[in-house]
């Protein structure tokens, strides 16, 4: 299971559908939304990208 829905940018038709969708299928609404928190802890969390930049840090600092 995917953590979201895509509609194209310049269809504002097809988003009004899957808002209603969404709204219309809270239980779905609710997993995805789980799974997307956690995406968002294990890849772009302030612990998580401080890290990253220390890795880069330490890496051109060493030269």
């Amino acid at each position: 299971m995917k953590c979201g829905w895509i509609t194209a940018p310049e269809n504002p038709k097809q988003l009004t559908e899957m808002i209603k969708y969404v709204l219309d299928q809270p239980s779905e609404a609710s997993k995805k939304g789980l799974k997307a928190r956690g995406k968002w802890k294990r890849k772009y969390c302030l612990d998580v990208i401080q890290e990253e930049l220390l890795k880069v840090f330490d890496k051109y600092n060493a030269k």
